[in-house]
C-alpha cells in the first residue's frame, strides 16, 4: 500500500538507506509487484534489496519481472506455473528455485480459507 501515494513511497525509498547505517533491516512484501517496478521510489526500493523471494507471476507482468530483477529467460515459465510455496530466491546475483514447505504445528497459523 506504501507505493500508491506518493509521500509513503518517497518514506520508503528513503528507509532502507537510512537504516543501512544503523545496521537494520527491511522486510517489504507485495502481492502487487507492478506498484514497485512502476515507479522510481519502487525501483529504489527494489534495488537496495540484497535478498529477494519472487513466488508466482501473472502472465501480464512476468516479462516485466524478469527484466527488472535481471533474470535468465528460461526462468519465465517458472513464474508463470509455480505451484502455492514454490518460488525463486535471489541473493547476491544467485538464483535458486525453492520450495517452502510447513510443518504441522505451522499450518493453523498460515492456512486461509475454509477447511
Amino acid at each position: 500500500m506504501f507505493m500508491k501515494w506518493p509521500e509513503s513511497a518517497k518514506f520508503l525509498e528513503t528507509l532502507p538507506r537510512r537504516g543501512r547505517k544503523h545496521n537494520t533491516g527491511l522486510i517489504v512484501a507485495s502481492q502487487h509487484i507492478e506498484e514497485f517496478i512502476n515507479r522510481e521510489e519502487g525501483s529504489a526500493v527494489i534495488s537496495s534489496c540484497a535478498s529477494r523471494l519472487l513466488l508466482a507471476q501473472s502472465s501480464t507482468i512476468v516479462d516485466q519481472v524478469v527484466d527488472v530483477f535481471h533474470l535468465p529467460s528460461g526462468v519465465r515459465e517458472m513464474l508463470q506455473t509455480f505451484a502455492p510455496g514454490e518460488g525463486l530466491l535471489t541473493l547476491n546475483n544467485n538464483t535458486a528455485r525453492m520450495q517452502v514447505e510447513t510443518l504441522s504445528h505451522e499450518w493453523p497459523h498460515v492456512k486461509t480459507g475454509g477447511e
